[in-house]
């Protein structure tokens, strides 16, 4: 993938075809996560950019970016190659979420435990993807989600 600069990928943000789909056919459901494109989940998480843009051209599901060390680049990038929202599996900077929100993506957040999913409950994040156990102490104000590993 060639880099661009910043400036250019910012300015590619007004002709941008692709706004994050809305979440709202999950309320009162779980939705279902997973790494691979060609399964039948409801939404599919990728670390890279050129298999989300792939994905947003030929794909209804709901597109998640991953990054270990989220900046504002990626969330630009994100954006640009058709993300819906951003998955996260640590808390990440207060001024990168709020910029994730006004960028219009669904923050979601991998909850390995308890710990994780009160300190997650605390900041903006919509949508806790964890086990079974672990999201029945989600409100039922946020959304759901389970990850389906690859087999």
């Amino acid at each position: 993938m060639q880099e661009l600069s910043k400036d250019i990928l910012i300015k590619s943000l007004s002709f941008n075809l692709f706004y994050p789909k809305d979440l709202s056919d999950f309320k009162a459901k779980i939705i279902n996560f997973s790494y691979d494109l060609n399964d039948l989940n409801d939404a599919f998480i990728t670390s890279d950019f050129d298999e989300l843009g792939y994905a947003r051209r030929y794909s209804k599901k709901h597109l998640f970016f991953y990054s270990n060390n989220l900046s504002e680049d990626e969330l630009i990038k994100a954006s640009v190659y058709g993300a819906d929202g951003i998955i996260l599996d640590k808390i990440c900077d207060k001024d990168l979420l709020n910029l994730a929100k006004n960028c219009g993506f669904s923050l979601a957040f991998l909850a390995k435990n308890n710990i994780d999913l009160f300190k997650a409950t605390i900041k903006q994040f919509d949508i806790f993807v964890a086990n079974i156990d672990l999201l029945k102490n989600v409100p039922d104000t946020k959304y759901k989600g389970i990850l389906h590993a690859i087999s």
